[in-house]
């Protein structure tokens, strides 16, 4: 694993935090952001930071193909699959490029393959890509708190995350 990648990694640990058991949260107990619901197997309490450095590299970072991202997307990618899930992370960014392009150039399956990563490594306006990321973000978490108001508690703190990345 590289530098740029424990930074990106790094980035993401500081937005996530450490160990928290929140009832209002989907993923229930989590540490580091690694939450239970998606690793019932570990004891979460005890996950170090290592582990889950080890955890969003092979599971995440490697699982959605972000290493054959241009470095500019790899950031926001990354915090993308890791917040909203592996698969609905990937329909989120494909969702953001068809609206970047303003056109329906990819399938919104959820599969980051050869195309969203074509698309994706010869974008002509990255500025304007991350921007787009970022709104299908904001707007994904304004619906779901509109279906789940319980989530409402976290609606700020994900918005100020996803600007974060955006692009100015």
């Amino acid at each position: 694993m590289d530098d740029s990648i424990k930074n990106i990694i790094g980035l993401i640990l500081k937005h996530e935090g450490g160990y928290v058991n929140n009832p209002n949260d989907p993923g229930g107990e989590t540490n580091f952001g690694i939450s239970k619901r998606a690793y019932p197997h570990l004891n979460i309490r005890s996950l170090t930071k290592e582990d889950a450095i080890d955890i969003y590299y092979t599971d995440y970072y490697l699982y959605n193909s972000i290493d054959k991202f241009p470095l500019c997307f790899q950031s926001i990618a990354l915090d993308t699959v890791v917040l909203h899930g592996k698969y609905f992370g990937s329909k989120i960014l494909q969702e953001a490029y068809n609206k970047y392009a303003n056109d329906t150039v990819l399938a919104v399956d959820g599969i980051i393959g050869e195309k969203t990563l074509s698309v994706y490594n010869n974008a002509t306006n990255t500025k304007l890509l991350i921007n787009s990321i970022v709104d299908v973000r904001i707007q994904t978490v304004q619906n779901l708190v509109k279906k789940n108001n319980s989530l409402h508690v976290f609606l700020k703190g994900w918005i100020n995350r996803f600007e974060s990345f955006r692009e100015v």
